[in-house]
């Protein structure tokens, strides 16, 4: 690692700079945490996506961080799986630790969803569901949880490939904390009430409660819960979400989603795997009811996909469709030594806000106190 001492600010852009073995290239993404672009690694020779961390994230040249920095670094990358976007490398420039990524050719579930305002099919939601369950499945029985499951960390790949991405700072339980102590973790539309709640404590079924918000957003066309902080903290340790909105779903699928979301998590599904034997059922079923989709549709949806003049919001759509819903069920439990995701500054005003908020959190308590 560097030793350098000066520092920069990953604000500022960076593109044609060399960052260890990458060239950079434009920026293709901005967080609260970090700047990520697309860049060119000169010795593998191969696109990739550099995350580079902003230096509020972190205390400045401290060795100790440093350190857990590597150690997290090279967990992330022992992950190998299809449907999780792999660390290739990390280090430090100029004082702000990096990840290089391996680059996703595609776009965000947020991409598509700012363009969506209404509810998708059932078919393109359940096999979204399983295809996150299938990358979680493996996370987890690596015992490392998200913890910021939400629509702009799921990437699908042009070849309709799904991929969830941000995974690459965790920490194993009982390690000191990379972040500050006592400190919310998530983002708040798509936080588990006990990320929020005082005292609650963050496990895999943390992750399986935002993927149950990010269901519910497709499936209803919108989030569970909007307005300001106070209102969507009250939304998710309350459990306020109405299921009744119009929807292209079948009472099973809503029934899942509504489970996903429990805000005890007793109450939850208890592993990815059991949310995949739930969907198979009512996909089966959903798929019986329907015609099964031509082979000469299907080609027809790959050409369009790779044509040239087509706006992005169809591209994406055809590229949801070739999802593909198959799922490994080689889940080993969870047990001891788990591994949580670290995110953004956003969460310190979280807490903040639960502070200031004493109502909000007395729920919270009265939950999982």
């Amino acid at each position: 690692m560097s030793g350098e001492q000066a520092t920069v600010n990953s604000t500022e852009l960076m593109t044609g700079q060399r960052v260890g073995k990458v060239q950079l290239g434009k920026m293709v993404g901005e967080g609260a945490c970090g700047v990520v672009y697309l860049g060119h690694h000169t010795t593998l020779q191969i696109d990739v996506a550099v995350k580079i961390l902003k230096s509020n994230q972190f205390e400045k040249n401290d060795q100790v961080y440093r350190e857990r920095f590597r150690r997290e670094a090279q967990l992330a990358a022992r992950l190998e799986h299809p449907n999780l976007v792999r660390t290739l490398d990390f280090g430090v420039h100029k004082g702000m630790p990096y990840l290089v990524m391996d680059y996703v050719d595609g776009y965000s579930l947020r991409d598509f969803l700012a363009k969506q305002d209404k509810p998708v099919s059932e078919r393109t939601i359940l096999k979204v569901i399983l295809a996150v369950c299938n990358a979680l499945n493996h996370a987890h029985g690596a015992c490392i949880v998200h913890r910021d499951l939400k629509p702009s960390n799921i990437l699908i790949s042009r070849k309709g490939q799904l991929k969830i991405t941000d995974l690459g700072l965790a920490r194993q339980q009982g390690m000191a904390n990379l972040t500050h102590e006592r400190v919310a973790v998530g983002t708040p539309a798509y936080m588990a009430p006990e990320s929020i709640a005082p005292g609650g404590e963050t496990d895999h079924r943390s992750d399986l409660y935002s993927l149950g918000v990010i269901a519910y957003r497709l499936a209803f066309g919108k989030r569970p819960y909007d307005g300001d902080l106070q209102q969507i903290i009250h939304g998710h340790l309350g459990g306020l979400a109405k299921f009744d909105g119009p929807n292209d779903c079948s009472p099973e699928t809503i029934a899942m989603i509504r489970k996903m979301m429990a805000t005890k998590k007793a109450n939850r599904f208890q592993s990815a795997a059991e949310i995949t034997r739930y969907v198979r059922g009512p996909l089966r079923e959903k798929l019986r009811r329907e015609a099964p989709l031509k082979e000469e549709a299907l080609e027809e949806t790959k050409k369009t996909s790779s044509s040239t003049g087509i706006t992005r919001t169809s591209e994406f759509k055809g590229i949801v469709s070739l999802l593909d819903g198959r799922f490994e069920e080689s889940a080993t439990e969870h047990k001891e030594g788990k591994i949580v995701h670290t995110t953004s500054s956003e969460r310190f005003f979280v807490w903040a806000v639960l502070v200031l908020f004493c109502a909000v959190a007395a729920i919270g308590w009265f939950f999982f106190g």
